[in-house]
């Protein structure tokens, strides 16, 4: 919660600016699916706390941890022997980073469909839905991180003293399974990469995509640099943070709004084409309420 508290004041600069201009909303909140969602998210953040495990470790746990156990030796052998304090200070900044240079979409929107910016009706719409990704996402990795309690590859760096890694390990040494950084950042760069495909135009958007991409692809990388994560916990911390920030809009999608996912496009009549798939026969998605789905020649 307290890291939620931190987050608000750049959330509200973030969500004045990923607004739809003008005609039908892009998104739409209904109480009932807003409620589960949101209550879901909360109740698997507060799952932790019903457990009774120390998330830290004692010198007595620290010196029975000999060998590690790695899932995918491959993958994995590797990360013990990284230790950077940088890194992780790097790691955690990016995220805020990314907020941040959101900022400026006011600029990249304005004047798009015949209007100069968006209510804070939509503004409203697009913070919700991003606190239920960030809910859920968070909610995710709060629970595996409690049920593997897999230790930090640091812990087995044969370079540092106990006491390095006792200092270290007071932050979460268990908590190496699933990354929340890469998590948190591939969401966010997911969650706004996917708005802005449905409430933009302007092909410089696919630009902004791919710096979020690299902003969150950098965060991840760094979560290895600093030690703290092996690839197998980064690798399913950004499949977890991508498909949440994903889903959560396409479940908003308003019933009267039907959008081109190649170009983001969206068409009033309720139909838009997706793929040709040849022999004049095309794949037509229709978010009509019922998300259905037809073959048209």
């Amino acid at each position: 919660m307290h890291e939620l508290k931190k987050r608000i004041p750049i959330l509200g600069l973030l969500f004045t600016t990923l607004v739809a201009s003008a005609g039908e909303p892009v998104y739409q909140l209904n109480a009932k699916k807003d409620m589960a969602l949101s209550a879901t998210g909360m109740m698997l953040c507060g799952m932790p706390l019903l457990s009774n495990q120390t998330r830290f470790y004692h010198r007595s746990e620290l010196a029975s941890l000999q060998t590690e156990k790695l899932w995918w030796p491959g993958l994995d052998k590797k990360a013990h022997l990284n230790w950077s304090l940088s890194a992780d200070r790097i790691s955690t900044i990016i995220p805020f980073g990314m907020a941040v240079v959101v900022g400026a979409l006011p600029w990249t929107l304005a004047n798009e469909r015949d209007g100069k910016g968006g209510t804070w009706t939509q503004a409203r719409t697009i913070y919700t839905m991003y606190m239920e990704a960030w809910l859920i996402q968070a909610g995710i990795k709060s629970m595996i991180k409690t049920l593997v309690n897999r230790p930090r590859p640091f812990l087995f760096n044969p370079s540092y003293s106990t006491e390095d890694k006792l200092l270290r390990a007071e932050k979460g040494g268990k908590d190496s399974f699933i990354s929340g950084h890469t998590s948190g950042a591939f969401m966010t760069a997911a969650f706004v990469s996917t708005v802005l495909m449905h409430t933009s135009e302007k092909k410089h958007i696919r630009w902004i995509a791919l710096a979020l991409a690299g902003a969150a692809t950098v965060t991840a990388v760094q979560r290895y640099r600093s030690g703290d994560h092996y690839p197998t916990d980064i690798l399913t911390g950004a499949f977890t943070g991508t498909l949440t920030g994903i889903l959560v809009p396409a479940l908003h999608l308003s019933g009267r709004q039907a959008v081109d996912l190649r170009t983001g496009i969206q068409y009033p009549d309720g139909y838009a084409p997706v793929y040709t798939l040849g022999l004049n026969m095309s794949l037509t998605t229709a978010f009509n309420g019922r998300h259905s789905i037809t073959i048209s020649k």
